[in-house]
């Protein structure tokens, strides 16, 4: 007489393979997922390190600041060692001021203003020499205040980066 156990235990072994080939498949699967998420993770992270393409160099930075801070002080020297030869000025009325009148315009003429000129968000560089900067800024008189955007031409003259121009468009 035979059991239903023996007939029972045969037919349980192709099942067996079955199941051993659909996990392996799944394994390799997951093992490939893996490495992708930790691939694009890795990504990432290099891709917020490297900081924005449009950010000033460190160089930039030191000329925009000393840029900003000889207008807002009124020192007309400072402006001169910061500017090319040729340098010109476009106000947002068209107006144009060469390098000396420009000088000459710190020094005597926003004083009696009480002008200041301040950066409302963070400099957009573009260009591999000459580079162009552009800022939003936010000036401020005794008579009113007014926005825009501050486009600056800078340029490399022996190693040292000077602006060559200047340009103001906005409600000024």
């Amino acid at each position: 007489m035979t059991t239903m156990i023996d007939s029972e235990e045969t037919g349980a072994v192709p099942r067996l393979e079955t199941m051993e080939r659909r996990t392996r498949g799944l394994g390799i699967a997951v093992v490939i997922l893996a490495g992708l998420v930790l691939a694009l993770g890795a990504w990432i992270i290099y891709d917020i390190s490297q900081g924005a393409s449009t950010a000033p160099s460190a160089e930039m930075t030191q000329l925009l600041d000393d840029y900003d801070s000889a207008w807002n002080n009124y020192d007309a020297e400072a402006f001169l060692a910061l500017t090319t030869a040729g340098y010109r000025f476009t106000s947002a009325g068209g107006s144009e001021f060469r390098r000396g009148d420009q000088a000459s315009e710190i020094e005597t003429r926003l004083p009696m203003f009480t002008r200041q000129f301040e950066n409302l968000g963070e400099p957009i560089v573009t260009g591999h020499g000459p580079w162009y900067v552009s800022t939003p800024v936010h000036t401020t008189t005794n008579i009113r205040e007014a926005e825009g955007i501050s486009i600056l031409t800078v340029v490399d003259i022996d190693g040292v980066l000077q602006v060559s121009d200047h340009r103001i468009i906005g409600d000024f």
